[in-house]
């Protein structure tokens, strides 16, 4: 998406569950997915305009180890570990409607740039950016039938890293999910599927931009 690096934009479903929000950085060679410790803290409030309100804050804890090519220096292979904090992730507001089975959601996740960021480093912890993701989305949930499904659309504003006058571009993003919960024996079965979409939507902009 820009230079080497991206983020990883979850899932609504795994966002709501507080599973991992993983910055990943991508090197030309071996990049393994990182090891994410995840400290929540998230604080069910009351009604605001007639809907459920919500707060919360996700830091991970990141180890990466990354091998790979540099053209620079002939093809040599080069490695690097770093681990540490990551960017903090605040939702300061999350927002629910409730209709019978319906539910519509407003959220906004904004990432955080207090992560470790050192350019020229093989692999960052941080990606010395922030980024402001509004979301929007519909859920369905049938307590009888044993039905759930969602959808979720969200578009991610990032802005410039600082230390490389680079901004990667904006990104539309959509995630769905369904699933029936079914009787088998004295307890129940899930079955179901998820499904993304992910779209750069404004160019890269900086000193060697080319995506977008």
């Amino acid at each position: 998406m820009s230079e080497v690096e991206f983020r990883d934009l979850k899932g609504m479903d795994e966002f709501l569950a507080a599973e991992q929000l993983q910055r990943v950085v991508w090197g030309e060679g071996d990049v393994p997915d990182p090891a994410d410790l995840m400290m929540v803290l998230q604080h069910e409030g009351g009604l605001v305009g007639g809907a459920h309100y919500a707060v919360a804050a996700f830091l991970p804890y990141t180890w990466l180890s990354i091998s790979g090519n540099s053209e620079a220096l002939g093809g040599l292979q080069i490695q690097n570990s770093v681990s540490g904090l990551g960017d903090l992730t605040v939702v300061p507001v999350m927002l629910a409607w409730k209709a019978a089975n319906w539910q519509y959601d407003f959220l906004m996740p904004v990432y955080a740039p207090t992560g470790s960021y050192e350019t020229g480093r093989l692999g960052n912890t941080g990606l010395n950016y922030w980024t402001f993701d509004p979301i929007v989305g519909v859920a369905y949930s049938n307590a009888k039938s044993g039905l759930a499904a969602a959808i979720h659309l969200g578009y991610a504003i990032n802005t410039e890293n600082n230390a490389t006058s680079y901004k990667s571009g904006d990104i539309v993003h959509i995630d769905a999910s369904i699933q029936q919960i079914l009787p088998l024996g004295s307890g129940f079965a899930n079955i179901g599927a998820e499904a993304w979409y992910f779209d750069q939507v404004t160019c890269d902009s900086g000193s060697g931009a080319t995506l977008g």
